[in-house]
């Protein structure tokens, strides 16, 4: 059985993506929904992670 799957970017609002999401296989539709995500700079993610892991210990 062959399952399909369509992934739609429908919005961007700065960094953040919003896609809609759909799969079905030979018969019918299995599920839809959203998926948000958001685009990030990777270091300034490690150095905020860095500073509470030290806190932490």
């Amino acid at each position: 059985m062959t399952v399909t799957v369509e992934v739609t970017l429908v919005d961007v609002d700065r960094r953040s993506l919003l896609f809609e999401v759909s799969a079905r296989d030979e018969t019918a539709s299995i599920g839809s929904g959203t998926h948000r995500r958001a685009v990030i700079d990777v270091q300034k993610f490690i150095s905020r992670t860095a500073g509470r892991q030290r806190a932490a210990v």
